[in-house]
């Protein structure tokens, strides 16, 4: 496989991964939605609420952001959240996504 084609399938799976951790850090909020139902803190209602509230929320905000970011540009906003690691991504990448990462850094530093 040529260079190229390696980097980018790469940044694809990397971006999938981020997708699959970011995901799984908002299904951890609603996991505790389900430990509250199950101590009867809350009603089933409350929690088909929640898990309403979750699906077209969090997690179709979720879905539609990494469908339509281009993979470079998913993976170096995961960079500079700190859902990927400099460790996981080869120096290539890291270089190629330099400009990507320090942008986001900056506007999740101004928020």
């Amino acid at each position: 496989m040529a260079p190229e084609k390696q980097i980018r399938a790469k940044l694809r799976k990397l971006a999938g991964t981020a997708y699959q951790r970011e995901l799984d850090q908002e299904l951890r909020g609603l996991s505790a939605w389900f430990t509250r139902w199950e101590a009867s803190e809350v009603d089933c209602f409350e929690l088909s609420d929640k898990i309403h509230e979750f699906h077209d929320g969090a997690a179709r905000q979720l879905y539609v952001m990494y469908e339509r970011l281009k993979p470079n540009v998913a993976v170096g906003r995961a960079i500079a959240l700190g859902l990927l690691s400099s460790e996981e991504t080869p120096p290539v990448i890291l270089a190629k996504l330099k400009d990507t990462i320090e942008l986001f850094r900056d506007q999740t530093e101004a928020s």
